[in-house]
């Protein structure tokens, strides 16, 4: 059964240090042989740390890759400037900012996490902001092929995506209004917007989510030192600790294994953390995660 605590959630030592050195780290996806790809948003690039703890640069430099997933045909699918699909040192676009329609204002200046449904369709998030670089509403956009791409959702602060088990159900994160979106399909087509779980009873900015076989969803707390576990009604099943203040994303583990990785972001300019990624047992596994076919 999956961990359920509440209150001031585990202690600190409940996780393990899998690697740390890095600046600011999103975008966490499992590959099917264990190996955890994730990105440095501020320093730039993707790693990948193995199974043995190695960590090896994959993709050099891109900078500002707010989320990764698998793609059927081999190599990630990397947001950042663009959305685009990354293998064997190539480089193939699949939506630039200039393809996106009008938006109801501000800037549109990059693209955050994202997922893949079982069609292979991609949802990604949109950010804006204002003239002084402050945070404007973006939306949330479906990728339906190369250049392609329709609005799903057009009034959110967007971060992260994730699907429930039976891929009926898609959550979104909101995170400077606190709350996860909650989104249904109808037969395949455009999910429709259907509820609101708030996430204020816990500290902090919701910011990467996952959802387990059981179909809670896990949220990372940027800013509020913990990761928690909400029912899809909403409940608030279980609140974990971090040794860390900023934990930005994170991803359950693949094969069956019910580990939960979080990765993190230095606590400020010039502390003495640094971005990390640690890993817990939460007795619980992953709902099925797509890899994009665009």
């Amino acid at each position: 059964m999956p961990r359920d605590v509440m209150g001031t959630g585990h202690a600190d030592s409940d996780f393990t240090l899998l690697a740390d050195g890095f600046v600011s780290l999103e975008g966490p996806t499992m590959s099917a042989d264990g190996a955890l790809f994730f990105s440095d948003l501020r320093a730039g690039g993707i790693h990948r740390l193995s199974p043995d703890g190695r960590v090896e640069v994959v993709v050099p430099d891109r900078p500002d890759v707010g989320g990764t997933c698998l793609h059927a045909q081999g190599g990630l699918v990397a947001t950042g400037a663009d959305v685009s699909h990354v293998a064997a040192g190539r480089t193939r676009l699949l939506l630039s900012l200039g393809d996106l329609p009008p938006g109801r204002g501000g800037e549109a200046y990059a693209f955050n996490d994202l997922a893949a449904d079982g069609e292979g369709s991609i949802y990604v998030g949109v950010l804006r902001r204002d003239e002084r670089g402050n945070p404007e509403p973006g939306e949330l956009v479906r990728v339906t092929g190369e250049r392609a791409c329709e609005v799903v959702y057009d009034d959110v602060h967007p971060n992260g995506v994730a699907l429930s088990p039976d891929g009926t159900v898609l959550y979104l994160a909101d995170t400077f209004r606190r709350r996860l979106l909650v989104f249904s399909f109808d037969e395949g087509v455009t999910p429709v917007r259907t509820g609101v779980i708030s996430t204020e009873d816990v500290p902090g900015l919701p910011d990467g989510i996952a959802v387990d076989a059981e179909g809670c969803i896990w949220v990372a707390f940027y800013r509020g030192g913990c990761v928690a576990r909400f029912a899809p009604d909403g409940n608030l099943r279980a609140r974990l600790a971090m040794p860390a203040l900023k934990p930005l994303s994170l991803c359950l583990g693949a094969g069956g294994h019910d580990d939960l990785f979080v990765v993190t972001g230095r606590s400020a300019p010039g502390a003495e953390d640094t971005g990390s990624v640690y890993r817990t047992t939460v007795g619980v596994t992953a709902a099925p995660v797509h890899p994009a076919r665009v």
